[in-house]
């Protein structure tokens, strides 16, 4: 055992047998000794995966690959693992992993920056509550289907949504016949404060006047 000198957390070191199963178990025993939940929470780069902990169920779940990864290699990961609350996955995806992205959007709160990894229909198949798709490559029509279901109330788990684009800037045809307002810096801040599990505030409108759609208790700003 051996402890980083500025944060003071130990860092384990035991043969190849029971790097799977020494952490999970180490982990558990204190939660209990503290009377405190167990939640399994991994954090894991890929080259590594022979580290994984023996377990096909996780709280939380970080994925990150600094290098191209295949979309077998990719769909092998999330076959058997289910994650309850939170996935973060970062990775440059080849091939066709359609099995393995219908699995991951069912989970609540999804961080996405996976290059060539969502479609279309992947958005209008999200069943999670939170989402942030960074890199996004979706076109102004899919982006007006998902809006319009939503404005239709066919859209009940979504909280909240944020999208960056790898691209141009996207047309007002993502708002073709969906009612609109112009943005009223007086009748509202140009700051929205929202709840959601990110720690970030989303600064909006802060160049000009934009638009907004309120949906039930939900708004969309532009």
């Amino acid at each position: 055992v051996s402890f980083d000198p500025e944060s003071g957390l130990p860092t384990i070191y035991t043969d190849e047998p029971y790097a799977k199963t020494l952490s999970l178990s180490i982990h558990e025993y204190i939660c209990n000794l503290l009377h405190q939940p167990f939640h399994k929470e991994v954090r894991i780069e890929s080259g590594r995966f022979y580290k994984f902990p023996t377990t096909t169920s996780l709280k939380n779940f970080v994925f990150y690959s600094s290098t191209d990864i295949e979309a077998r290699e990719f769909s092998e990961i999330f076959e058997n693992l289910h994650v309850e609350s939170s996935i973060a996955i970062t990775c440059y995806v080849h091939g066709d992993a359609a099995e393995s992205i219908k699995k991951i959007l069912k989970i609540k709160n999804i961080v996405s920056h996976v290059y060539r990894f969502l479609r279309g229909e992947d958005l209008l198949d999200f069943k999670g509550e939170n989402a942030f798709f960074l890199g996004a490559t979706f076109s102004d029509m899919d982006l007006n289907r998902f809006l319009k279901k939503w404005y239709n109330g066919n859209e009940k788990t979504t909280q909240t949504m944020i999208i960056t684009f790898d691209h141009s800037p996207i047309g007002e045809s993502v708002l073709d016949g969906i009612p609109t307002k112009k943005w009223d810096p007086k009748q509202r801040a140009r700051r929205y404060d929202y709840s959601s599990p990110f720690s970030t505030v989303l600064l909006i409108c802060y160049l000009f006047p934009g638009f907004y759609i309120k949906i039930a208790t939900l708004e969309f700003f532009m």
